[in-house]
This record gives structure tokens, sequence and C-alpha cells, in this order.
């Protein structure tokens, strides 16, 4: 007998006890990933009316496991200093749909029976100390540079190339 998370059922028919499980192919599957273009501590929140409102900081997933084949909604909240750029969506079904407003940052998307979805979310820093350019990196003195020369043309004239 095979028993999977959270389903046992018992049944008592006619003075024997059955046992009901839901085969895992009946469920669904959602993970949620989330990227972000500079290492940071900041915690990203999302609201979903079916999965519930959960958070996620950079680098970090969450699984949604045994969902009901249905239309689900997936919104993240904006945060000072970062833009959502990108969403990225993988099923194990070819029929998948999903749509994304990008004035709400709701991604709404239909799951199959037994489909896994793999969704990442995707933010770019707009903080002006993220932006800003790397410094200069200065540029050899000439005198560096006539002593590199200096160094080098004799290695090179023992050389002979035929």
């Amino acid at each position: 007998m095979r028993l999977y998370e959270n389903v046992l059922l018992a049944l008592l028919i006619m003075g024997t006890v059955s046992i009901a499980h839901a085969d895992p192919t009946d469920t669904a599957s959602v993970t949620v990933r989330k990227v972000a273009d500079h290492l940071t501590d900041t915690d990203f929140e999302f609201v979903s009316p079916q999965l519930g409102d959960f958070t996620l900081s950079a680098g970090t997933a969450r699984i949604f496991a045994n969902l009901a084949a249905g239309d689900y909604e997936i919104r993240e909240l904006a945060i000072p200093d970062w833009q959502l750029y990108r969403i990225r969506a993988e099923s194990t079904t070819s029929a998948a749909t999903d749509t994304f407003d990008w004035l709400t940052s709701t991604l709404s998307f239909r799951l199959d029976t037994g489909e896994m979805l793999d969704l990442t979310f995707y933010n770019k820093s707009l903080s002006p100390q993220d932006q800003a350019p790397l410094p200069a990196v200065p540029a050899p003195s000439a005198a560096l540079l006539a002593g590199l020369g200096a160094a080098l043309l004799p290695s090179l004239r023992r050389r002979r190339f035929v």
C-alpha cells in the first residue's frame, strides 16, 4: 500500500476498511523562483488568492504541491528601487496558457492535471548605488609603458622567424 502526503481516507464498507489515496499524477505543482540582478537581502512579496501570500528573497524558491487543476494568479508587489522585468514559465505540458498584466504585475495561468509549472520572476535594481559605473582603472603611465617596451624588445629580438 502506498501512502501519499496528507491524503489518507479510510472508508468503512461492510465491515472492511478500504484505503483510498490520490494518484500523484492527478494533482499539479507550481515552483516559484526569485532571481535578482544584484546580491540583496530584500524580501519580494507575492500575493495569490489561490496559493496564499508568500515572500521570497533572491535565489530562493517555494514549491506548491498537490494543487487541483484550474486557474491561478500570482502577483508580485512593487518594491522601491526594484523592477520586475521578466518572467519565465516552463511547463511539463505543451498546452500551458498564461498571461501577464504588466500594469498590475499579475501572472494568470491555468494548471492541467499532473502539470508541473516552474515560474521564475526576475528583478533588476533601480538603486543609484547599483547603477553607478564601475570605478575607472587608471591608464598606465608613459614611464611604465616605456619600461615594459624596453623589457619586451630584447626578448623579441632573440626570436628568429623563418
